[in-house]
């Protein structure tokens, strides 16, 4: 089967909107495991991480929850998963829920904040 090559997709922001718009029927022409990157390194563990770019990851569990959060968040959830288990409010990202009294979402709003200060 021929896979489409995604070439004219240039930031992280447009492949998450050409995959969210992608027909389901047209999923098996996607290389899922080698979806175009934007820059940056790769992190230390892409489980449930499918591109980044220098300061965003694009995350999710399938192609239907797909998100894109800060680099910093994302070890923020992840790290706070590791202590505990899903987000006991939100129960949005799975495998980076907080465990702890502060969802999900607030840890993305305290993320955005942090940048707001740089």
């Amino acid at each position: 089967m021929m896979k489409l090559i995604l070439t004219d997709i240039t930031t992280l922001p447009e492949l998450k909107m050409f995959l969210e718009e992608l027909p389901k029927d047209q999923h098996d022409y996607i290389d899922w495991s080698s979806l175009p990157t934007f820059g940056g390194d790769e992190p230390d563990d892409t489980t449930e991480v499918w591109s980044w770019d220098e300061e965003n990851l694009l995350v999710g569990t399938c192609c239907s929850d797909w998100e894109i959060i800060s680099r910093t968040a994302w070890t923020i959830l992840i790290r706070l998963q590791e202590l505990g288990g899903p987000c006991i409010r939100c129960q949005k990202i799975e495998r980076a829920g907080c465990g702890s009294q502060m969802c999900c979402q607030e840890i993305y709003d305290l993320d955005k904040k942090l940048e707001e200060l740089k």
